[in-house]
């Protein structure tokens, strides 16, 4: 967009000119999430949550203002022998999707997208497995979309479009179910979700969080999910809390620890409030009320140097350096090695996909294409009464009949090279959906690009024929008597 290209090139200049000052969001940050036991973040608006999912699934990298210090391991193994963004999934607070798709297919084109059948053959490779469980996961993963939308209750919908503000589609709770659900696709251990409640009331909020939840513990994955102010019932589906406040932790432990641990340093939970209100307001000024001794945490830092010094933070510290002293070297780890390639695709399968894709999107588009086909009938029209018959002499002392002519042909290329325009705006609308596949590695950008051409290229050839045909007789290029219209041009 113009407006903030020239707003970040006005940023960089002052910025460039002042001198650059560097921030830290994220201070001292040290622990483990464990596979199989759902965590929970809490923390009050700007405490830095994005900033944390963004570093370990890998995306702080794509800003180069940005900078990581410290180390992260992924079962034993650092960024630099494993693809991050293969290995974990970060799940946004919008719910960006093509509108024009519907569930199943925007379930089944990520799930293909993601490896889909490869990926079954990768887990179904490990020795411990006998010939009946490879058969019976090999079958299941086949229709893993499927297992996907029961589990999360989108069997109902699944052949309705997402929808947008102009074509109606799925409800509110369905769209973030969906935008759930395309995450599960690539089946990758690490997720992170980023106030996946947003717009949702209490009821689907729980309904949501707990077949995620419950997802987690049968799969033995780590999820690991950020909600603002959760209700008590959605709150008790967590095994482990992480509370942060301004980029520091304050608390990350078992969630039956929570208040027990605060009431250690001098605030207590009064009966009736919610303990995700309590967790989040306690660092805040108006924390102060849940203070029952003279002597607590005021400021980040007192917080921070409590619970550094507390029973618990050693508990978790001692369960951290176990974790992290066992490196996990399975079969399925190869399908994350640095070695093999970000993508889950051949880039010959990546094109096919990406063109099936690109073909529903533009011929599914009834007024997309009548607009189209009716702008093409509409200027072959107007530029063929415009030189209505002109003269058929086209001799050397005719001049007028030759510039006519160059003027027809010169006005229809431009009318046929700037038919495309009308497809700027499509490009515009699925830019954000572009970004989000780019940012997971569903498939590669020049794929989309070229896709974007190919899909076009049969409407494009009927638009064509329809204004050349009415501006090639409308206006008499061709003598209506003349025998042979190849010889003639």
């Amino acid at each position: 967009q113009i407006p903030n290209l020239f707003k970040n090139i006005w940023r960089t200049a002052r910025g460039t000119a002042k001198g650059r000052q560097e921030r830290d969001v994220l201070n001292n940050l040290s622990g483990a999430f464990v596979a199989g036991r759902p965590t929970l973040v809490l923390g009050p608006p700007g405490c830095g949550v994005s900033s944390l999912f963004k570093v370990l699934s890998g995306r702080a990298n794509q800003d180069k203002n940005q900078t990581v210090e410290g180390n992260i391991l992924y079962s034993g193994f650092t960024p630099e022998e494993v693809h991050v963004n293969k290995l974990s999934s970060y799940i946004e607070q919008s719910n960006t999707h093509l509108p024009n798709l519907t569930v199943r297919e925007t379930l089944e084109f990520a799930f293909k997208c993601f490896g889909g059948g490869k990926v079954t053959q990768v887990f179904s490779d490990a020795p411990h497995s006998t010939f009946d469980q490879k058969e019976e996961l090999m079958t299941a993963m086949k229709h893993y979309p499927e297992f996907i939308m029961e589990h999360f209750g989108l069997l109902g919908c699944a052949d309705v479009p997402v929808g947008d503000e102009l074509i109606r589609g799925v409800s509110g709770g369905e769209k973030k179910r969906v935008t759930i659900a395309e995450s599960l696709m690539a089946q990758r251990p690490v997720v992170f979700a980023d106030q996946i409640s947003t717009g949702l009331d209490s009821a689907a909020t729980f309904d949501i969080i707990r077949r995620f939840t419950q997802i987690a513990r049968e799969t033995e994955l780590t999820y690991v999910i950020a909600l603002l102010q959760p209700p008590p019932e959605v709150y008790d589906l967590f095994d482990e809390v992480l509370i942060l406040a301004e980029g520091s932790i304050i608390y990350h432990g078992a969630r039956e620890h929570v208040l027990d641990y605060f009431e250690s340093i001098g605030f207590s939970c009064p009966a009736g409030t919610d303990v995700a209100e309590f967790c989040q307001e306690v660092t805040l000024e108006i924390g102060r009320k849940y203070a029952f001794r003279e002597s607590y945490p005021k400021h980040i830092s007192e917080f921070v140097e409590s619970w550094l010094h507390s029973p618990y933070s050693l508990a978790k510290r001692t369960e951290t350096t176990k974790v992290l002293s066992k490196k996990t070297d399975s079969p399925e780890r190869k399908r994350y090695d640095k070695n093999t390639c970000v993508y889950e695709t051949t880039r010959m399968e990546d094109l096919n996909l990406l063109l099936q894709r690109q073909h529903k999107l533009v011929y599914r588009d009834t007024q997309f294409l009548s607009a189209r086909l009716g702008q093409a009938i509409f200027m072959g029209l107007l530029l063929g009464t415009l030189f209505f018959k002109i003269d058929a002499n086209i001799s050397q002392d005719n001049l007028s009949a030759v510039s006519q002519r160059y003027g027809i042909m010169f006005l229809l290329l431009v009318l046929c090279m700037f038919s495309g325009n009308a497809e700027m705006p499509v490009v515009h609308v699925q830019r954000p959906v572009v970004s989000k596949h780019r940012d997971s590695y569903l498939f590669r950008v020049s794929n989309y690009v070229l896709c974007q051409f190919m899909a076009l290229i049969p409407l494009v050839i009927v638009e064509t024929i329809i204004i050349g045909s009415l501006v090639f007789f409308l206006t008499n290029l061709v003598p209506t008597q003349s025998p042979d219209v190849v010889s003639k041009y």
